[in-house]
């Protein structure tokens, strides 16, 4: 009787069905993994934490963890002066999360390979492909770049610079600079790569034209029958606040857009923040009367209830937002930033690129109950049909299988 093939899958995060959308991701490529093998999980928590729970495993599936540490290398860049960091990051010539991947780590990736005879090894992000080097090159390995690094880079370093942040934005460019040469090192021995959406793999394509990415989307459980029981004035934002991104985004949003709101809709609107261990950045914007802060809430379904629409106000970043998606499967519209709509909910919400054309969305969205129906019903159509999070793990369940050589 032929053996179940062995995978090793190799993550900067521990996977979870909610919360957290790096997390979510990993949680598909597991599911889908252990579908027809049996799995060897490595996390080393490189991009943070997440409070929400592991998800049920197989009996074939083992997790191992290691900690994640500065090396030397990255140490000594962080007692140098600030302004010279970003010259010594690329003359490490690695992206600094590589840096945090410890001798701990290196050593049980190592130990496995050398016991398991693992048929495919699928690393997600590119940062974690350090690991991938202590195995054979005969066994086949695939690459979850998840969305364009340099892009997201670009975007950011333009925030930094518009703020004066001008040691920050050459960092920014060093670090996705470094990712991208690590793209270059390895696509040759790819035997797949998988991204998030259509357009950062175009990008990617266009830099490294041996890359032929795979669109993996994001994907969530899709409620039967959403229950909406909204007031027809509360915005709600959803959003992991280990991931910078959201943290910029919903300051930018109560800094820059609620005062032009409140002009707007001076007769009221509140606004939801939900996120488990919200920083001080943004715990503070409870003190604003109209922006209440939510957290240590183990489903979002509630809160979708009381949604009259959902925001994205997400400056920088790329990949398909989880966020959209999982407000689109509830039936609840979203007003997102341009640089957070990507993938096929483009056209099922409102996006706009500046404070004042994001106020003016808002309050469009609000006052317009039958385009806010008419987007909800075709935001939730999609979602059913692209970003269903069975369909998308049986999917990827053929599409890694397919990758093990005689399976």
């Amino acid at each position: 009787m032929r053996r179940r093939p062995r995978v090793l899958l190799i993550a900067p995060i521990r996977p979870a069905r909610s919360g957290n959308g790096l997390a979510m991701r990993v949680a598909l490529f597991v599911e889908a993994a252990e579908n027809f093998a049996e799995l060897d999980v490595v996390v080393v928590p490189v991009a943070g934490a997440t409070s929400a729970p592991l998800p049920p495993f197989r009996e074939t599936t083992r997790l191992h963890e290691a900690p994640a540490s500065p090396n030397r290398t990255l140490s000594l860049i962080g007692r140098i002066p600030v302004e010279a960091r970003a010259d010594a990051l690329r003359a490490y010539g690695r992206p600094s999360l590589s840096g945090l991947l410890t001798a701990e780590a290196h050593h049980l990736v190592a130990r496995l390979a050398s016991t398991r005879s693992f048929d495919l090894v699928v690393v997600l992000r590119t940062y974690m492909l350090p690991l991938a080097e202590a195995v054979a090159d005969t066994t086949a390995l695939a690459l979850d770049l998840d969305e364009d690094d340099l892009n997201s880079a670009l975007s950011q370093s333009r925030i930094a610079l518009a703020h004066g942040r001008s040691t920050r934005a050459a960092w920014l460019m060093a670090d996705a600079t470094a990712i991208d040469r690590m793209i270059a090192l390895h696509e040759g021995r790819l035997a797949a790569s998988f991204t998030s959406c259509e357009g950062d793999g175009t990008t990617l394509r266009r830099r490294h034209p041996g890359l032929r990415p795979i669109i993996v989307n994001n994907a969530v459980a899709i409620p039967r029958v959403p229950t909406r029981r909204h007031d027809g004035q509360t915005l709600l934002f959803v959003g992991a606040f280990g991931h910078l991104a959201n943290v910029d985004g919903i300051a930018w949003f109560a800094e820059s857009v609620v005062p032009r709101l409140h002009r707007r809709l001076p007769w009221g609107f509140r606004v939801i923040v939900a996120g488990n261990g919200p920083p001080p950045r943004v715990l503070q914007l409870n003190r604003h009367p109209r922006i209440e802060i939510v957290s240590n809430f183990e489903s979002a379904a509630p809160l979708y209830a009381r949604a009259t629409i959902a925001i994205a106000p997400l400056r920088f970043g790329g990949g398909a937002r989880t966020k959209i998606i999982e407000a689109a499967a509830h039936g609840v519209a979203c007003v997102a930033h341009r640089a957070s709509v990507n993938g096929k909910l483009a056209d099922a919400g409102w996006a706009a690129g500046s404070a004042p054309d994001f106020a003016t969305a808002c309050a469009e969205a609000l006052q317009d109950p039958e385009g806010r129906r008419a987007r909800e019903a075709s935001g939730r159509a999609i979602a059913r049909t692209v970003y269903d999070r069975n369909a998308v793990i049986a999917r990827l369940t053929r599409q890694l299988a397919h990758l093990v050589p005689l399976w």
